[in-house]
């Protein structure tokens, strides 16, 4: 559900998703933006628009996240100008650690 939602994001503001992996606290994402589009704008929208879907989707989130922060306060981004794009897609790659079942408990979502 998690993937989904991110990915409708990035369809939605005309990001192409290289790579995507979710890990157990973290997820990692490594997205071509349009060139009009700052990298911290592109940050915000995901995390923002990604955590809106999500608490319409799956309702009792309000329930563990009282004042709608999903994802904590900054992260951590970057260009991957200064490196081969191959490198950073393989090192993402290489952290799809978790199954989305175990991202999001089905039972937390009350399926």
């Amino acid at each position: 559900m998690c993937r989904d939602v991110l990915m409708q994001v990035c369809r939605r503001h005309g990001f192409i998703v290289q790579s995507l992996a979710i890990g157990d606290d973290h997820i990692h994402i490594v997205v071509t933006i349009p060139p009009t589009m700052s990298v911290s704008k592109a940050f915000q929208l995901l995390k923002g628009a990604s955590a809106y879907a999500l608490f319409r989707v799956i309702p009792n989130f309000r329930l563990r996240y009282p004042r709608g922060h999903l994802w904590a306060i900054g992260g951590g981004f970057r260009s991957v100008g200064d490196v081969e794009k191959q490198t950073v897609v393989d090192y993402v790659d290489r952290h799809n650690q978790l199954t989305l079942g175990q991202f999001i408990s089905p039972k937390f979502c009350g399926l």
